[in-house]
């Protein structure tokens, strides 16, 4: 798998890194305690990687999500679209609307305020 970074106009081969993170990702997210979609599962399957367990990691220069003042609003575009810095779109991996709607959630709960 191949990642395009805009920034440098450069391809960055990725798959020994992407083979382990996937093989570590949950397959399944949701909580089977509650039976409902956790955001924090899904975090950790599609996110986790590039921002880190506690938003901040960093990678590839992934935003700090700690420090982040984006609305709930403005996240889900994020997600969904991507940014110019990076970030791939997931709107076609995360087409689920409770996924995004919790992934959201749990992406707002790690700004701090």
């Amino acid at each position: 798998m191949a990642f395009y970074l805009r920034q440098n106009r450069s391809w960055l081969l990725l798959a020994p890194v992407f083979l382990v993170f996937s093989r570590c990702a949950p397959t399944s997210v949701v909580n089977e305690s509650t039976g409902k979609v956790d955001g924090a599962l899904v975090y950790k399957k599609h996110c986790v990687s590039c921002h880190g367990k506690g938003g901040d990691r960093g990678l590839s220069n992934a935003a700090n999500l700690k420090k982040s003042t984006l609305r709930s609003s403005e996240i889900r575009k994020t997600i969904l679209y991507g940014t110019e810095n990076g970030m791939s779109a997931y709107e076609e991996v995360i087409t689920n609307n409770e996924e995004l709607n919790a992934l959201v959630k749990h992406v707002k709960s790690l700004q701090e305020d």
